[in-house]
């Protein structure tokens, strides 16, 4: 810094620190206290105001900042805002506690505070609940009390104020029961309301409830007691009436209670007893009464005699019996079951076929009767002892067949037949004997001893061998009882039987077509007329002998396994059958020796399972395939064998790393890219192919908020989220890049991203609020205060100007927009609605676009006295209910004044003028409020109903101005103080006891004096309505019904109390009663004395007959309702009638029992009342039988169907047979005509069956007559006309063509069809319906087969897979049983060329030694196709593109790789070239494959020999192994030259291997021999360990041939090569820094094409390999190699020196695309045997290489390359290229 510049810059220090003093000063001096709007400040706050709400707000002004505060007074109850002034309640108040708070607010602006006086008036609020005083509460007063009489008084107090406080009385209706008290709602004086009756209620528990006239009002309630004294009145009462009982008939009831009635004296205290007797109703005196009131049975009861009776009680008081009363006892009298059932014989014997069905009626001659009444007489049939075979009706007691009956097993039935009454205690029985004597008839058919048979029989046994003997038997008798045998069924053909049941074959039998038989075994007896046949069914197994060979399906297995795959390794299952079965199927599993070389595979003898014996190999060809012949031999005697092939390919693995075009990606980017906007893309390339070649991308562990993503496909960097310039300006970090392999390989590189600048922060206000206060007279031009602002972007972007935007009113302001000085431009001026307005500025900076934040200024105007109070709101009405107490508020008047309220002229008092008549109010001074006045009795709206106050404001002004004046008016409102009126005290009514729901009864009308609601009233019944059987309308007070009836009988009057009730907020009572008396109807119906009467009469009889019986009927009501008369219910239609005037039944139609057994019937028994009253009763007439009809066929059928395999004896059709009379004259035997001798019918069972065997083909029908008779004198018949069909069985199986044999090619289409399959089946209908089918569908491979025998491909065929495939169809019908067939169908797969050749390495190394030979052999490539004949022969070609430059050349048919050049000083020379393999004998159309082979010129001084302790042939094996620990140990590139057995002083020594490789570094350079050998030997132990190996000794190739030592010319070379770039540093380091800032100015990001293409050349090295290659051994490529396979264990140093290698590689891969079949030579060399390598490594220096020397200075080659290894990168190593230099720049 220079002296004048120093010199200024302490003068301008100084000038500034005077400047801040100066200012401080006179800011302090001009400093004034805060100033509250109002210097004391009253608060009307209720008691009930919620905490944390906002009670007030206080206003104070100050030129400066301020806070507000409250003392600790205040801060107990309230809060307040520093800022705003808002007050808020924080703790609940009560003003029954205290009713003020007063405390003082603080305005503090740091310096000076400002005070103010806070006086909180606390309103009441309705909190407090009246409480009782004075009590318990008891009274004590008799029943002749007078209505009006007083009982006692309440009291009540209430903590509220005003009308809160003002409390009314009232009764709840609960507990004052009939409305029998009132009480005063003011005073609380409680009296008698109605009449008060000790019989009726002796106390009352009354409820008083004291209410407040609050809002919401409160109340309390308590009980009030009181007692009812008795006086002597009342008649003796009965009570629960009406009476009425039963009494049982017969002695046994003597001395039993009847009923009890009960009677007191109706004054309920006992002051006199009451006696009864009884005095009419019981002239037999069969009854007595005790004291009690029970009612006993004296003597015996005869229902028969007296069905009831009706008794008169009287009760009596003891001491005088003149004081009585009566009551009505009626008795009914019960029958009791007294005679038992009469069966009319004494002995039942019944005869009965074996063959009768179930169900059938086989007696009907059983008849019993009972002589008792009602459900006594009521009895059913039943058997002592339940029967399996026969029950007995219940009703009628008709013997019936329940089960089936067999004579040979139980010839009579002895039972006892009951009759049990059925609805009586006592259920007297009464039995009879019944026998059932069985006929005998033909029912037995033969039988086995088993239904189910199973044989056995061994397998290709001759015709005739005995199978078993079986043999069946017959209960019956004679022919009846022998036995012939036959075979049925579609199998029985194979099969004999003789008579005496011996089986044997009639055919050789194949357990593999058919392994079980089942036929049916018939057996028929002789019986000439019903012969029955009997069936069992053989089930015949077929045992196996060992006749089928083991059979793979699919005959071919494919699969494949990874040469990864480790020893016990599963690859496939394969699986044999056997269609023998037991030992005969099961299988052994081997593999046949000759097509498992080396072993490698192992086969589980057992499972199948082949799994990997020994370590796999994909990169020979000898051990890339495998075709395994597996043999399946059985367990059987003789040992049958099958075979099948199992194709396993052995896959290689994943062994190349992802690797990025660049080491380091730059990119810029501007700081408002949106979210998504590209940045750069990386991209990878990973040699590998498929999905091991797949890359995906990632960022690697990125930085926190790294605002940035990539996409995993494309590797493309995009923006993510918002970039901001200003918070980070340049990011770092690194992407990776892996493969999609299982273990996936990958490779990283660095992206660097540099933000460029935008506009986009704006200026801000050094405060959002700028409060400022000025007085409404400043004058113009007087400074107010100065903005200030920052921005913080640079140069233009960071210049701003000030600008007024809004809420200037009147231009009061102005404002210099360069420095933000505010000034006056316009007196302010005050006002009440305009003290303070707000002002919003602008700033805005100069940017490009501009960018601008704004503020607010906050002005308050100080106010002067020039304002007059005016009322608001005038006129005023306000409303009082008389009665209000003292102080209650009516409401408020407010007058504002125009000038400041917080000052004294602003601030209004008022005053009444004139119209407080009686001071009637109270007018507060500084609030305006308006409330009753304490000086005066309350308002009386009786007295004055309304008030008109005139009321003054002025203002506190010492010489106030004129005020303002206004009326208020006040409306008086009535309180309801007057109860409603009845016009009558006692209303009387009649009504008639039929009167139905809602007849009119009588209206009653009340009155009340008071006005609006309170002059309402409502009406009610409180008391008397026992059930609720009247109702009155509210409103108009209209009594009437609401019972669904009424009963004279049960109570003739009614008395109710009604209660007027008005709709005053405390309602006002008054009551009346009203007496109803009921009127009597006839309404009482006759009574029968049976609920069902039952009678029987034979069908035959003729009419008038009279029934035996008669039906009663009682009526209870008076004589003319209680005469009975008798008639059938009308609407009925009965062949009975009564005889007129009587109750006998007589018959007035003829009758049939066939028609209707059983006449069911309602008899009417009608009373002679107005209206009639009627009861009616089941009559039940049984009409007996007469013989009288035919039977009747009930079956439908025409024609049935028979199958014509139907068993011998099997029942085709029953005979459904009916007839509608009984017993022996509904028993019918059946005979049938017709059908040619096949048929027979059951004589009695009706059962139709078949006698021979049916044949369709011979006859389809048969026409039948079945004759039915039955067992009547004359005998009655009928006939049935039955065709019977026979149909057909499913008995011809589909059939096939012997085989089928079809070609198809591997490219036929999928799910197309092959072709179609047929069956057909000589059957008809469903039978002969086909569909196909595949045998084991779910493995049958790539094929499948419609339901209609179309085949059709599935899965795509490979002939290189599977060659053909076998499998079965089978056609199977729709019958039942299903049949079915199969045939074999064999497809034969034709071969297509549809493979590509395969090398056997991904790619191939070799070494050829120079000056070798034209035609030396380099190396032989193998390839393999796995097409058929031509198709798969290969032949090659080498990819040279010009014969003058070709270096090498391949026999077309062996693959053999030879020098066709001979070279010579090109030692270390790198040739690249690709080799392809075509398919077809090379003939189009083929298929071809490429694979890379690289060659490098070597001499014999450069090959190393390792000599292992193993034949040759086991380090061939292991050579992969071995390869990769020398790679391993010296981070090289080997090649293995050649293997040969070891020599040893000319001996061959063939235990011992000689390997010779020569190793390229990953500069591309052929590694010395003595280097080479060095680093092996050193490393030899390491060197075992890793290869598994037993190595000897690591030694030096002598050459055979001295080659020219290039030694000298090479370090002169390399000498001469250190001086040019020591100088050429020296001169890049002077010129590093000055170049840099230019460089980054105009980096563009392009780059030279050629220069593009060198570095894509250079990356096709990472393709190297050797003809030994394998994953194992190739890990990762030695090129790209790091020198740690763990990076994590890798340091920084090291991790940097790998990225320089990646970046190393990929400018060798990038040169090649121009060079001569991959030459990397210097320019000027044609022939050089050295290999220009620009990639020596420097330490810690800069390296700069340019690429203009390997084009002989072609101007259009610009690009060169400097960079710095071995040390970590800076923030000034950026990278960048220069656009007119050509360079990049990479650290």
């Amino acid at each position: 810094m220079s002296q004048n510049q120093l010199l200024y810059f302490l003068t301008r220090t100084l000038f500034s620190v005077i400047l801040v003093s100066f200012l401080t000063s006179w800011c302090s001096a001009q400093n004034l206290a805060p100033v509250f709007s109002k210097d004391i400040y009253i608060v009307p706050v209720r008691e009930d105001h919620l905490v944390s709400t906002h009670a007030y707000t206080v206003e104070a002004t100050d030129s400066d900042s301020f806070t507000y505060s409250l003392d600790i007074i205040g801060g107990v109850y309230f809060s307040i805002d520093p800022t705003l002034g808002v007050i808020t309640l924080i703790q609940s108040l009560d003003r029954e506690t205290f009713n003020t708070i007063q405390f003082n607010v603080i305005a503090d602006d740091s310096l000076l505070q400002g005070f103010a006086v806070i006086l909180v008036i606390i309103g009441d609020y309705n909190d407090n609940a009246p409480q009782f005083t004075n009590f318990p509460y008891e009274g004590d007063i008799d029943e002749s009390t007078a209505v009006e009489g007083f009982v006692l008084q309440v009291s009540a107090l209430d903590d509220d104020a005003g009308q809160n406080s003002q409390i009314l009385f009232s009764l709840d209706s609960v507990g004052n029961t009939g409305g029998a008290f009132q009480i005063d709602s003011v005073v609380g004086n409680l009296r008698v309301a109605t009449a008060l009756d000790y019989e009726t209620l002796n106390h009352y528990s009354l409820t008083v409830i004291a209410t407040d006239l609050g809002s919401p009002a409160l109340s309390t309630s308590i009980g009030v007691f009181v007692s009812i004294g008795n006086v002597q009145d009342e008649l003796p009462r009965f009570v629960n009436t009406p009476y009425s009982g039963v009494a049982v008939e017969g002695a046994a009831s003597v001395g039993t209670a009847v009923l009890q009635v009960f009677a007191d004296d109706g004054d309920t205290t006992d002051l006199d007893k009451v006696q009864f007797d009884i005095t009419s109703g019981d002239a037999g005196g069969n009854f007595g009464i005790g004291s009690d009131g029970t009612i006993t049975i004296q003597t015996a009861l005869d229902r028969e005699q007296d069905v009831s009776y009706s008794l008169q009680i009287r009760a009596a008081e003891i001491s005088d019996a003149t004081s009585s009363s009566f009551a009505a006892v009626a008795i009914t009298v019960l029958d009791i079951n007294d005679n038992s059932p009469v069966f009319d014989q004494p002995y039942y014997a019944v005869e009965v076929s074996e063959g009768a069905p179930i169900n059938l009626v086989v007696y009907t001659g059983v008849s019993a009767s009972d002589t008792d009444d009602g459900t006594n007489a009521l009895f059913s049939f039943s058997l002592r002892t339940v029967s399996p075979v026969f029950s007995i009706d219940a009703m009628t007691g008709n013997l019936i067949v329940t089960g089936l009956l067999d004579r040979e097993t139980t010839s009579s039935y002895s039972l006892m037949l009951l009759a049990i009454e059925t609805l009586t205690a006592e259920n007297s029985v009464t039995e009879v004997p019944l026998t059932v004597t069985i006929t005998d008839e033909n029912d037995v058919s033969p039988y086995f001893n088993t239904q189910i048979h199973y044989l056995s029989i061994l397998e290709n046994q001759p015709i005739g061998t005995p199978v078993s003997s079986i043999t069946a038997s017959d209960d019956d008798l004679g022919l009846a009882g022998m036995v012939s045998y036959s075979l049925s069924g579609t199998d029985s053909s194979l099969f004999s039987v003789n008579g005496d049941g011996d089986i044997s074959t009639s055919m050789m039998l194949d357990r593999e077509s058919v392994s079980v038989y089942t036929i049916t075994l018939l057996a028929t007896d002789l019986d000439p007329l019903n012969p029955r046949t009997t069936a069992a069914q053989l089930i015949i197994s077929v045992n196996d002998t060992n006749d089928n060979n083991p059979f793979f399906d699919p005959s071919t297995y494919s699969q494949s396994v990874s040469e990864a795959a480790v020893p016990s390794s599963l690859v496939i299952q394969v699986t044999a059958s056997d269609n023998d079965e037991g030992i005969n199927a099961e299988v052994e599993y081997r593999l046949d020796p000759l097509t498992n070389p080396g072993s490698s595979f192992l086969i589980d003898s057992t499972s199948g399972v082949i799994s990997v014996l020994s370590q796999l190999d994909a990169d020979s060809p000898a051990t890339s395939f495998f075709s395994l012949r597996v043999v399946a031999t059985d367990k059987g005697q003789g040992g049958r064998t099958g075979t099948c092939l199992v194709l396993i390919t052995v896959l290689d693995a994943n062994d190349k790393d992802p690797v990025f075009s660049l080491s380091t990606y730059t990119a810029t980017v501007s700081e408002d890219a949106q979210d998504g906007s590209s940045v750069v893309q990386v991209l990878a390339i990973d040699n590998d192919t498929s999905h091991n070649a797949l890359i995906k991308y990632a960022i690697y562990d990125p930085p926190q908020g790294l605002p940035f993503r990539i996409d995993i496909t494309t590797g493309l960097i995009t923006v993510a989220g918002v970039l901001d310039r200003e918070t980070g300006a340049f990011f770092s970090f690194s992407v990776i890049a892996f493969d999609s392999a299982i273990d996936p390989h990958n490779g990283t590189a660095d992206v660097e991203v540099v933000l460029t600048d935008v506009n986009d922060n704006a200026p801000v206000f050094s405060q959002d609020i700028y409060p400022i206060s000025v007085v409404e007279d400043s004058h113009v031009g007087l400074f107010v205060m100065k903005l200030e602002g920052s921005d913080s972007d640079e140069g233009i972007n960071q210049e701003f100007n000030f600008t007024i935007l809004s809420g200037n009113i009147a231009d009061t302001f102005s404002l210099i927009p360069s420095d933000g000085t505010l000034s006056i431009s316009n007196p302010p001026q005050w006002s009440l609605s305009q003290n303070s307005f707000s002002i919003l500025v602008e700033i805005r900076d100069k940017g490009s676009p501009s960018l601008s934040s704004t503020a607010l200024i906050n002005v308050n105007i100080t106010d002067t006295n020039n304002q007059n109070p005016q009322f608001i709101g005038a006129p005023y009405s306000f409303v009082v209910t008389e009665g209000s107490g003292p102080e209650a508020t009516l409401g408020r008047v407010y007058a504002s004044d125009g000038d400041n309220p917080n000052l004294v002229f602003g601030q209004v008092r008022y005053s009444i003028i004139s119209g407080n008549t009686g001071s009637a109010f109270s007018l507060s001074s500084e609030t305006g409020e308006i409330s009753v006045s304490s000086l005066s009795d309350s308002p009386d709206r009786e007295t004055t109903n309304n008030y008109t106050l005139k009321i003054e404001a002025s203002d506190l002004d010492t010489s106030p101005r004129t005020s303002d004046l206004v009326d208020v008016f006040i409306t008086v409102l009535d309180i309801n103080d007057n109860s409603p009126i009845f016009s009558e005290t006692t209303y009387t009514a009649e009504l008639i006891e039929s009167a139905h729901m809602g007849t009119y009864v009588i209206t009653v009308l009340a009155t009340d004096m008071d006005e609006g609601e309170n002059q309402k009233i409502q009406y009610s019944i409180v008391g008397g309505d026992t059930g609720d059987m009247f109702s009155i309308d509210t409103d108009t007070g209209l009594v009437s019904a609401t019972a669904i009836s009424t009963d004279r009988e049960t109570a003739a009057t009614h008395q109710l109390t009604i209660r007027a009730q008005d709709n005053g907020p405390t309602p006002r009572v008054g009551t009346a009663d009203l007496i109803i008396t009921l009127l009597d109807v006839n309404d009482n119906s006759p009574t029968f004395e049976q609920s069902i009467y039952r009678f029987s009469v034979l069908e035959n009889v003729t009419i008038n007959t009279q029934l035996d019986g008669v039906v009663t009927a009682l009526d209870p009501d008076s004589i003319e309702n209680g005469t009975v008369s008798y008639s059938i219910a009308p609407g009925l239609t009965v062949p009975f009638d009564f005889i007129i005037g009587t109750n006998i039944l007589i018959t007035t139609g003829l009758l049939d029992r066939e028609t209707t057994s059983l006449h069911t019937f309602m008899v009417r028994a009608s009373d002679m009342g107005s209206p009639t009253r009627h009861t009616d009763v089941v009559i039940s007439v049984i009409i007996k039988d007469v013989n009288d009809n035919d039977p009747q066929f009930l079956n439908s059928e025409l024609s049935i169907k028979v199958p014509e395999d139907v068993f011998l004896g099997a029942q085709l059709f029953l005979v459904n047979i009916t007839d509608i009379d009984i017993e022996l004259n509904k028993k019918v035997v059946f005979f049938i005509s017709g059908g040619e001798g096949m048929f027979a019918i059951g004589l009695e069972s009706g059962s139709l069956f078949t006698i021979s065997e049916l044949d369709r083909e011979d006859t389809d029908s048969y026409e039948l007559v079945i004759t039915a008779r039955d067992g009547g004198d004359p005998s009655l018949t009928s006939e049935y006309n039955l065709l019977v069909n026979i149909t057909d069985i499913n008995d011809n199986p589909p059939t096939f063509p012997a085989s089928y044999d079809i070609l198809v090619s591997e490219y036929h289409v999928l799910s197309s069809a092959i072709t179609t399959l047929s069956a057909p089946d000589r059957d008809i209908g469903i039978n002969a319906i086909v569909s196909y089918t595949l045998y084991n569908a779910s493995r049958v491979d790539a094929f499948s087969l419609s339901s209609s025998g179309v085949l059709t491909l599935t899965d795509p065929l490979d002939f290189e897979i599977t060659q053909s495939y076998l499998f079965i169809a089978i056609a199977t019908d729709a019958g039942t049983p299903v049949l079915s067939s199969t045939v074999s169908v064999n497809i034969t797969v034709v071969d297509e060329n549809d493979n590509t050749p395969v090398f056997g390495e991904l790619f191939y190394r070799a070494g050829v030694l120079e000056n070798s030979p034209h035609g030396t052999s380099v190396i032989v490539l193998t390839a393999t196709d796995r097409d058929s004949g031509r198709l798969g022969t290969v032949g090659f070609q080498i990819n040279e593109p010009t014969a003058n430059q070709q270096h090498f050349e391949i026999d077309p048919t062996t693959g053999q790789v030879a020098t066709h050049d001979i070279f010579d000083n090109r030692v270390g020379t790198i040739y690249v070239t690709d080799v392809t393999a075509y398919d077809n004998g090379m003939n189009s159309p083929y298929n071809s494959a490429t694979v890379y082979l690289t060659i490098t010129i070597i001499t014999g001084s450069y090959l190393v020999i390792t000599v292992i302790q193993c034949e040759p042939l086991e380090v061939v094996s292991n050579i992969n192994q071995l390869i990769a620990s020398y790679e391993k140990i010296t981070n090289s590139m080997i090649t293995v030259y050649d293997v040969t057995p070891h020599v040893d002083n000319s001996v061959i020594d063939l235990s011992k291997t000689d390997v010779y490789v020569f190793a390229v570094n990953s500069e591309g350079l052929l590694i010395p021999q003595a280097n080479l050998v060095k680093l092996l030997d050193e490393n030899i132990e390491l060197l075992r360990t890793l290869s598994d190996c037993d190595i000897e000794a690591v030694l030096e190739e002598t050459p055979a041939t001295p080659a020219p030592n290039y030694d000298l010319l090479y370090w002169s070379l390399i000498g001469v090569l250190a001086v040019f770039v020591c100088i050429g540093m020296t001169c890049c380091c002077l010129l590093f820094c000055q170049a840099r800032r230019h460089r980054r100015r105009q980096y563009t990001g392009s780059k030279d094409s050629r220069f593009e293409s060198v570095m894509n050349s250079l990356a096709d090295l990472s393709n190297l390999s050797s003809r030994f290659f394998s994953s194992s051994a190739a890990l990762d490529n030695p090129l790209y190699r790091p020198p740690y396979d763990d990076w994590s264990s890798a340091q920084s140093g090291q991790t940097l020196h790998y990225e320089s290698q990646e970046l190393i590689m990929e400018m060798f891969s990038e040169s090649m695309d121009n060079m001569s079949h991959g030459m990397l030579l210097p320019h000027g060399s044609e022939n050089s045997n050295e290999l220009f390598s620009p990639f020596d490594r420097y330490d810690s220096e800069e390296l700069e290489i340019d690429f203009r020397e390997l084009y002989n200075d072609d101007p259009s080659v610009t690009g060169y390359i400097d960079g710095i290894e071995g040390e970590m990168a800076t923030e000034d190593d950026l990278k960048f290229i220069d656009s007119e230099e050509g360079s990049i720049s990479i650290i």
